[in-house]
């Protein structure tokens, strides 16, 4: 079995539960991870080795405020409840005065992605060289991972070298001044990164077929992959009487206004109708992110917290209707082109119907339009929305049609078992091969 090393910006949430059910097909012992952010899926890999003041170097103007942690291999990482209690109340007014101000006028003067550099330190290169993977895997997500990583082509050049794209990084959502050159000079380090690269992957047809003219290379699509094994009579139902709604995952920018207007589209159907219909969230999003997005918890929208992976599928597979979320505009657009939610497969697969809002143009609204496996829109406002709530209600048999549609596509597109088949195969003979 091929020894795999995942350098990753960070390894939490959607992004690492995709990763992990990617490899889900290797043994721990032949797993490692290297990050400069500390995660709670340590048990999933043979050694984790944090990349911390040895490799960490922060924006020069935050060096004075900044004390990284000391770089190594970690037995524990301590959780965000832990964190929370004992961080200090200067380094929590520090914390939300840089998210409010540094933190946009970085993003403008094209900063944001030099907030820290990221260099091969001689204790990194002995922790590689101890256990002598054969290939280097990265999602890179940001112009740090990205020099290191060419770092790491030219330390250790025997080791073969994947990249997978999740998103459009290099074209960020937000503004930025120069746009034009600061887009180019990312593009030009990435060309260089992958020139020397093994296998490009993607997440989405659009992201390999777009990728493949822009940068002249072959990207190679894997969908996020949903366990399918979850038994049918394995059902969390709700306990009332109302229709609920259900929405699972983080509150941002990218999704907050299409749920206000849910919230919206909500309130006018509860003020005609007897039978009331509610809009759960389940996040981990904390509250005053959600007061920041001006998300309203009332009698129309109901706040949870966050659940186990495992507990997912049953949660939608009791809900009346699902909701997937994505802001209809031009911002939007830019941020979540070629993505496609880790909430995708397992939203079609629960066999629940499905309300899905998004900009045109984007992968996951053309995924949705081809296959004819939601009730969509692609207009802005709660008219729209609420317009789809009736269309499911009033229409259940159909609505429960094109749900059987979606979930057909989820065991033939996003099977994990199969996925990660594939996906062991394609790597498995990548460390075999000869190097050119």
């Amino acid at each position: 079995m091929a020894k795999v090393l995942i350098i990753a910006a960070s390894f939490n949430a959607g992004d690492a539960i995709t990763m992990m059910n990617l490899f889900s097909k290797w043994d721990k012992r032949d797993l490692f991870l290297a990050s400069p952010s500390k995660t709670p899926f340590m048990d999933y890999f043979a050694s984790f080795y944090y990349l911390g003041d040895k490799e960490c170097k922060p924006f020069c103007l935050f060096k004075p405020w900044i004390k990284l942690p000391k770089s190594g291999v970690l037995d524990y990482v301590q959780n965000d409840a832990d964190k929370n209690k004992t961080m200090p109340m200067m380094h929590k007014l520090l914390y939300h005065a840089y998210k409010k101000l540094a933190f946009p006028v970085l993003q403008y003067l094209g900063l944001y992605n030099r907030r820290y550099s990221l260099s091969v330190s001689a204790e990194f290169t002995k922790w590689v060289n101890e256990i002598k993977p054969d290939i280097i895997y990265s999602p890179v997500s940001n112009e740090a991972m990205m020099k290191f990583l060419m770092q790491c082509q030219r330390t250790f050049p025997s080791i073969k070298y994947v990249f997978h794209g999740f998103d459009d990084w290099c074209r960020p959502a937000y503004k930025v001044i120069f746009r034009t050159s600061y887009v180019q000079r990312l593009d030009n380090s990435y060309k260089n990164l992958i020139s020397k690269s093994d296998l490009l992957l993607s997440t989405t047809e659009m992201m390999s077929k777009d990728f493949r003219i822009r940068y002249g290379k072959e990207f190679t699509t894997f969908h996020n992959p949903v366990d399918i094994s979850v038994a049918e009579d394995m059902v969390t139902s709700f306990s009332d009487e109302k229709y609920h709604i259900v929405y699972i995952g983080k509150v941002a920018w990218h999704n907050a206004t299409a749920l206000r207007n849910m919230h919206d589209a909500l309130s006018i159907y509860n003020a005609s109708n007897a039978q009331k219909v509610v809009l759960d969230i389940f996040t981990s999003t904390e509250k005053e992110i959600l007061n920041y997005f001006k998300i309203r918890i009332d009698n129309n929208v109901i706040l949870h917290h966050s659940i186990p992976n495992a507990e997912v599928i049953p949660l939608l597979r009791g809900a009346d209707i699902l909701f997937l979320p994505i802001t209809i505009s031009q911002e939007v657009i830019s941020f979540a082109k070629y993505s496609m939610s880790t909430k995708m497969g397992e939203y079609l697969f629960s066999g629940t119907p499905l309300i899905y809002c998004g900009p045109k143009g984007i992968a996951m609204t053309e995924f949705i339009e081809e296959q004819n496996i939601a009730f969509h829109t692609t207009e802005n406002g709660s008219q729209s929305l609420l317009n789809l709530i009736r269309q499911c209600i009033c229409n259940q048999a159909v609505a429960l049609q094109v749900a059987e549609k979606g979930k057909k596509i989820a065991m033939s597109l996003f099977n994990k078992n199969e996925i990660s088949m594939e996906f062991y195969r394609l790597l498995s003979t990548l460390a075999n091969s000869k190097s050119a």
